[in-house]
C-alpha cells in the first residue's frame, strides 16, 4: 500500500534464504518509495516494525486524514492494527518513529484478505472467526452476528482466502462458496446506507463471483457504473443488470424483509 507519500509492504519472500518474513512489515523512506532500510535513522528514513506470531494479510490506506496523510490499516491474521500513534491519537503520526509502533484496533483480523472492502475511510472484512465487521469512524461493529453469520460458517477451509469483496454503490459485496463449493456460487451484499443486509444471491450458473469488478461504462445510461462478475470460467459477466434476467435465468434470492423501527412504530 503507499500512503502518506510512503510504500508499505509486508509477508516478504525472502530471495536470499528462502524463507518468508511474514511478520516482518517495512516502510520506504518518505517521498522514496523503493528505498528500504530495517533501522530507523532520522524522521524520515525507512524502517521495520515486526509483529512476533502473527502474520501480515493485508494493507490498506484511507482516505487523506491528519495532515494530509493516510491512516495505515495492518490485517494480520490475529488482530486489525494502525500505524502511527496511540489511542485517540492513533493514525495520526506521520514520522518513521511514529510509524514505528502499531496500535491494535481489535483482535479482529482475517485469513480472508480479499474479502477487505474499503468506502470513504469505512472498512469492511470477514475475520479469522467467520464474522463480517465493519470499522467506520473509530467505532468496530460485528455485521453478521446472529444475523447472516450462518452464510461464511460453511465456506470450505480450501475456498476461504477465495472470498472476494468489492464496494458497488452503497453496497459491500462478497463472493463466496457454500459447503463443499470449489467457486463462488453466492453473493452477499451489506447496504452501509439502510445499516442492513439487502441480499444474498445465487448467480445462476455458469456465472459464479470468484473476481469482482467495479466497472465505468461511458456510454451507459444512468451512473455509467457495472458490477462485473469474474466467473472461474473464464468469462466476465454483468451483474445487476437492469431490465433482463441474467442468462436467461431468475436470480435465486434467500434472504427475507426483517422488522423495520421508526420511533416506536414497527412495520414489516
Amino acid at each position: 500500500a503507499f500512503a502518506g507519500g510512503r510504500l508499505f509492504a509486508g509477508n516478504i519472500y525472502d530471495v536470499t534464504n528462502y524463507i518468508r518474513q511474514d511478520s516482518d512489515l517495512y516502510f520506504s523512506c518518505f517521498g522514496k518509495p523503493f528505498r528500504n532500510q530495517s533501522i530507523v535513522e532520522d524522521e524520515e528514513s525507512g524502517g521495520r516494525n515486526r509483529y512476533a506470531g502473527e502474520i501480515i494479510r493485508h494493507i490498506g490506506a484511507t482516505s487523506s486524514g491528519s495532515q494530509a496523510a493516510s491512516d495505515t490499516m495492518i490485517w494480520t491474521n490475529r488482530e486489525l492494527k494502525i500505524l502511527g500513534g496511540s489511542g485517540s491519537l492513533a493514525g495520526k503520526g506521520i514520522s518513521s518513529y511514529d510509524l514505528s509502533s502499531a496500535f491494535t484496533v481489535a483482535k479482529k483480523g482475517t485469513n480472508a484478505w480479499r474479502s477487505i472492502v474499503e468506502n470513504d475511510g469505512a472498512w469492511f472484512w470477514l475475520d479469522q472467526f467467520g464474522q463480517f465487521q465493519r470499522f467506520k469512524n473509530g467505532i468496530l461493529t460485528n455485521l453478521s452476528r446472529l444475523s447472516v453469520d450462518d452464510k461464511p460458517k460453511n465456506v470450505p477451509s480450501a475456498m476461504r482466502t477465495s472470498v472476494v469483496g468489492k464496494f458497488y454503490k452503497d453496497t459491500a459485496v462478497w463472493g463466496y462458496s457454500e459447503a463443499a463449493g470449489t467457486k463462488n456460487t453466492r453473493l452477499l451484499g451489506f447496504n452501509d446506507v439502510l445499516e442492513a443486509w439487502e441480499f444474498d444471491d445465487q448467480p445462476p450458473s455458469p456465472c459464479s463471483a470468484d473476481r469482482i469488478l467495479v466497472w465505468f461504462d461511458s456510454s451507459a445510461n444512468g451512473d455509467g457504473y457495472k458490477l462485473i462478475l469474474g466467473a472461474s470460467n473464464g468469462k466476465a459477466y454483468w451483474y445487476d443488470k437492469p431490465g433482463a434476467d441474467d442468462l436467461g435465468a431468475s436470480i435465486s434470492c434467500r434472504l427475507t424483509s426483517r422488522e423495520i423501527s421508526d420511533d416506536g412504530d414497527k412495520s414489516l
